[in-house]
């Protein structure tokens, strides 16, 4: 019954990204989030792979999760996703893998972590989530 309560008042943040947009700021109670990838742009030559930082900056305010929706354009559907290491340094815990689904040229992968604490997750520096590979096919 406790778990169900908790997952009951989990807020998640979600934020959407392009591989060539400024960071972008999600507004939670209390203040305002970021995520960015870095680099925050580039291209990937066919049959080569690329590693892209995820970040994020909760700016204080106390989080029980956070879903980031990752969307990069490609001129087919052929990118791939090699490799996903997700930093826990921060804490929080990841209870599935990335989802990565392709359409019309837009590969999207999902995100998402947790913080079980009862206190909730919150910090002030930009704090790296995952890093991903990237390999144009």
């Amino acid at each position: 019954m406790k778990r169900s309560l908790f997952f009951l008042q989990t807020i998640f943040l979600s934020l959407f990204l392009l591989v060539s947009a400024s960071p972008v700021k999600a507004f939670v109670s209390g203040g305002v989030a970021k995520a960015y990838l870095s680099p925050i742009s580039g291209s990937i030559p066919v049959g080569q792979t690329s590693t892209v930082k995820v970040m994020f900056n909760t700016s204080g305010v106390k989080i029980s999760g956070i879903s980031l929706k990752l969307s990069f354009s490609s001129t087919s559907n052929d990118l791939e996703l090699v490799s996903a290491v997700k930093d826990t340094s921060s804490g929080l815990t990841f209870p599935f893998e990335p989802v990565v689904t392709k359409q019309n040229g837009v590969t999207t992968i999902v995100i998402e972590a947790i913080d079980f604490s009862t206190t909730g997750y919150s910090n002030t520096a930009n704090t790296p989530l995952a890093i991903l590979t990237l390999k144009a096919n």
